[in-house]
């Protein structure tokens, strides 16, 4: 319960390392899309308070 799958695959870089950086950035995204766009729902599913994912959302330019 509260894991969001990833279903597509991980992003590397150039050294072959993944970056994490997409893949946090397609889990707010799969959490907002479960979520039905209800930012407290999609955060409360990831763990976080309500102004970290506004934090991330923002970071990844995911204001709606």
């Amino acid at each position: 319960h509260g894991v969001l799958e990833i279903h597509e695959p991980h992003t590397v870089d150039d050294t072959g390392k993944t970056n994490w950086d997409d893949i946090e950035r397609q889990m707010i995204v799969g959490a907002l899309v479960k979520a039905k766009g209800k930012r407290s729902k999609a955060a409360e599913s990831l763990g976080w308070c309500r102004s970290t994912l506004w934090r991330k959302m923002k970071h990844h330019q995911l204001e709606a």
